[in-house]
């Protein structure tokens, strides 16, 4: 009986902690791994019924305090949100017979668009949608495309620009300019520690998979474009309105 209680307050403790080490991540980065952002304040009515039975339990286990219901239900979805792209990714694998390329393409995807910022969709539906075309599109073309000279010269023009434009932040997640000063940072450690890998596998043999990765961080680049050209375009309707 004592082995189970332990085992049970090991899982609530472990539970907890992810959240916590979500929540610490979620504060300092631009954006979620998805091309959508959930509001930070006022979740009631916006969180899936999941992340609330979760935080719920967990008010029952004690683990937290029932004030703290909202934060831990937003923990929760942002976990969540870590774990669709790769799910998304995996399914889109196992269709195109193409499982370990779709996971080496999202995992730099999610990593630098976690701090660098980007496209958000306006809802989760809608997100789901486009998230799935962007993976299959640039899963066949990861497939199709030659690894030369050009995709290289994109690679290393996406790298730059990342460097440059990060971050980028959403209506629903304004950042300060700490924040800012500390995803920039973080993006471009980030940035240059893959383009080291990349340059490794590719010297190692693994030419085939560095062309997943380097669709992954250009895509993570054309997120950020899309953004900053609809932002121009708002901000040029605005300025002909004001006048």
């Amino acid at each position: 009986m004592k082995k189970v209680t332990d085992r049970r307050k090991n899982i609530i403790s472990h539970v907890k902690g992810t959240l916590d080490t979500i929540l610490r991540v979620e504060a300092n980065s631009a954006s979620c791994c998805i091309i959508y952002e959930p509001e930070s304040q006022n979740l009631k009515g916006k969180l899936n019924n999941m992340s609330e039975k979760i935080a719920n339990w967990l008010i029952g286990q004690k683990a937290i305090s029932s004030d703290e219901r909202e934060l831990y239900a937003y923990a929760v979805h942002c976990l969540f949100s870590l774990i669709y792209p790769i799910a998304f990714a995996f399914v889109l694998g196992i269709i195109f017979g193409m499982v370990m390329e779709a996971i080496v393409m999202i995992i730099p995807f999610m990593i630098i668009r976690k701090f660098s910022g980007g496209y958000h969709a306006d809802s989760f539906g809608k997100c789901l949608i486009i998230s799935s075309i962007v993976i299959a599109g640039a899963l066949l073309i990861g497939k199709n495309i030659y690894n030369g000279v050009t995709l290289n010269a994109l690679y290393i023009v996406a790298s730059i620009l990342l460097i440059i434009f990060s971050p980028i932040d959403s209506i629903n997640k304004r950042l300060d300019d700490d924040d800012k000063m500390f995803c920039k940072k973080i993006t471009i450690v980030i940035v240059l520690v893959i383009f080291v890998i990349t340059e490794i596998l590719w010297c190692m043999g693994y030419r085939y998979y560095t062309r997943f990765i380097v669709v992954g961080v250009i895509l993570a680049e054309l997120l950020q474009l899309v953004t900053i050209f609809r932002n121009m375009v708002e901000n040029e309707s605005y300025r002909k309105i004001k006048i």
